[in-house]
């Protein structure tokens, strides 16, 4: 569970957004926030759970809805099951280690893809110059953020096959 944490907390790392190519505004226009739908009032009497609470079994998603919905995890739902599901994997994971490589999969995706974006932001014409020596102090510490989390995870990787191929080992007597 402690590495599926460090998984996740490197996804959102990396899926942070960055905006330092140009002047970014703040939008002062009005925002149209849609007036909820009256809801009936629940049955206080039942007993059964209501479907945000408990996973649907006959998902592709179940074991991806349970993680995100039963679990106290720092992380919104939403956002849990938007990126475990994105993932086409998500639909055949039945156990937390297959959680965990598809989170180790996305996060190092997702940071191929934020230095990629660094890159051609340092690259571009239209960047300020004063910058970019913060771009590439950015750039370089995602890029070993990047090469560290790869190497932890190799690491793990290999833990897990030694530790699986020892407890299948015959033993001596």
């Amino acid at each position: 569970m402690l590495t599926l944490s460090i998984a996740l907390c490197f996804l959102f790392l990396f899926l942070a957004p960055t905006y330092a190519q140009k002047d970014h505004k703040p939008d002062l226009r009005p925002k149209q926030v849609p007036q909820p739908s009256p809801q009936p009032k629940p049955n206080t009497k039942s007993n059964s759970t209501s479907s945000k609470t408990k996973p649907n079994a006959s998902s592709p998603y179940h074991f991806v809805n349970h993680f995100c919905l039963s679990r106290r995890l720092d992380v919104k739902t939403t956002f849990c099951l938007q990126v475990l599901r994105s993932n086409p994997n998500s639909t055949t994971a039945n156990d937390n280690q297959a959680l965990l490589d598809i989170t180790t999969d996305l996060a190092i995706q997702f940071g191929n893809k934020t230095v990629l974006f660094l890159k051609q932001l340092f690259k571009d014409k239209t960047t300020k110059p004063n910058l970019k020596p913060v771009l590439e102090e950015c750039l370089s510490a995602y890029d070993g953020y990047l090469a560290q989390y790869k190497v932890l995870v190799q690491e793990a990787k290999l833990r897990l096959s030694w530790e699986a191929m020892m407890l299948n080992w015959p033993r001596l007597r």
